[in-house]
């Protein structure tokens, strides 16, 4: 249930980052974007950062449970495995293509095309915590 909460906790989330938080990166004054994103990055940071741990830990600790329970060649422990490895995915995502941009934006300031490749890219994480989410249904 908890697992399950978290999952759309980070679904809603990221959606927001998508389609509202991100494109308003385009309307930023371009004098003082670093110092915005700067502050905007650290508190954004307060509620990812702990989210995605917690995100984490529950499903390996589901993982386990699933597998001591049902056994490994279960259709639930196939499900809880799918849901682990898309969470890996989303935080490779998150660790060699959206960290970078935000390191970017950082340290250059705006810049157009990194804002876009932000959030362009970010639909991969939209999708795999979409899915994330969508797998608690079955």
């Amino acid at each position: 249930m908890l697992t399950a909460m978290l999952d759309a906790g980070m679904a809603v989330l990221i959606w927001l980052v998508q389609i509202i938080i991100y494109p308003s990166f385009r309307t930023q004054r371009v004098e003082g974007f670093a110092f915005w994103h700067a502050a905007y990055t650290q508190r954004m940071g307060y509620i990812v950062g702990p989210l995605m741990l917690f995100q984490a830990t529950f499903h390996v600790v589901a993982w386990r449970g699933v597998l001591l329970e049902h056994g490994l060649m279960s259709g639930p422990f196939a499900v809880q495995s799918l849901s682990l490895l898309l969470i890996m995915a989303a935080w490779l995502v998150t660790a060699f293509v959206s960290v970078p941009c935000h390191r970017a934006l950082g340290t250059t300031g705006y810049s157009s095309y990194m804002i876009e490749r932000l959030i362009q890219t970010n639909w991969w994480r939209t999708g795999l915590w979409t899915a994330v989410a969508a797998l608690d249904l079955m």
